[in-house]
């Protein structure tokens, strides 16, 4: 009887030891960090658009390309799509200030919500103010707040 206790008791604290094994709190190392060069200029990236005034920009299923902005490499230009169409223009930048002058654009007509996410960012572009790095990604100031995050998509380098 005594042995039937003992080997029960035995039995219950390695039940419990295995139990408390898999409750345990999930680690609080955090993965690998990926280096991200920090930036000190925009060109030699071409960017894709992310988010979009606070809404998150999400592939079209017809077909249609991604906005994004490539800067020339003579830090002066920069092209890119807007939703429906193509444009391009010079480009100021200063550190962190960051400008754009009037932008070309082909004319054509697309999905209404695509003409609205094209409108709404050559709107920020248009009153860009200047940029910062988050990560990887960069964002467009305009009006004092986020106009846009552009997330990396080619480095040409």
């Amino acid at each position: 009887m005594k042995v039937r206790i003992l080997i029960l008791a035995l039995f219950a604290v390695l039940l419990a030891g295995c139990v408390q094994t898999s409750q345990r709190a999930p680690s609080t190392r955090s993965p690998k960090a990926v280096k991200v060069r920090e930036l000190t200029e925009l060109t030699g990236t071409r960017w894709t658009l992310s988010v979009l005034e606070g809404q998150a920009i999400v592939p079209s299923t017809t077909g249609w390309a991604a906005p994004g902005i490539d800067f020339a490499d003579d830090g002066q230009s920069a092209s890119g799509f807007s939703g429906v169409n193509r444009f391009g223009g010079r480009y100021l930048q200063d550190g962190a200030a960051l400008t754009f002058g009037p932008l070309a654009m082909t004319r054509r007509a697309g999905p209404p919500d695509l003409m609205e996410t094209e409108r709404r960012f050559t709107r920020v572009l248009s009153g860009a103010t200047g940029w910062r790095q988050r990560g990887a990604d960069i964002e467009l100031i305009a009006a004092k707040q986020v106009g846009a995050v552009l997330t990396p998509v080619a480095v040409k380098k």
